[in-house]
């Protein structure tokens, strides 16, 4: 399931995911990034996991396919969870993508929200 999230900054896309990711929830998130990338040139991309059990594959294969072609597009991707799985998947990400990505445990939170609106890094506590 995405969970859209509001932010106070236009140029983010703040999603939660949790349960598993169908490829109709992601076709959405693709019209959602894409309409912000026509208006906004570069954006931020928030992306929280709770729960998460990954995608079915049909929208692994949209979501990959998708992110090859938009790599560009992206300034900052805040990957937020706490399993090991999400952890490597931000390091994957950043294989993938010229923009900064950085992982934060769920428990730093306000720091992930920080540094994706402003690109300050808080020390964590």
């Amino acid at each position: 399931m995405i969970e859209y999230l509001e932010f106070n900054k236009i140029d983010v896309v703040a999603t939660k995911v949790s349960a598993k990711v169908t490829k109709a929830e992601f076709d959405n998130l693709k019209k959602e990034i894409t309409e912000k990338i026509n208006r906004y040139g570069k954006i931020n991309w928030y992306y929280e996991m709770t729960n998460f059990d990954g995608w079915d594959l049909k929208a692994f294969i949209s979501d990959f396919s998708f992110t090859l072609k938009n790599t560009t597009n992206f300034k900052r991707i805040a990957f937020v969870g706490e399993k090991f799985l999400e952890k490597l998947m931000a390091q994957i990400s950043n294989l993938f993508t010229p923009a900064e990505v950085r992982y934060f445990n769920s428990n730093n939170r306000d720091a992930a929200i920080e540094w994706i609106n402003y690109g300050i890094v808080k020390k964590e506590d």
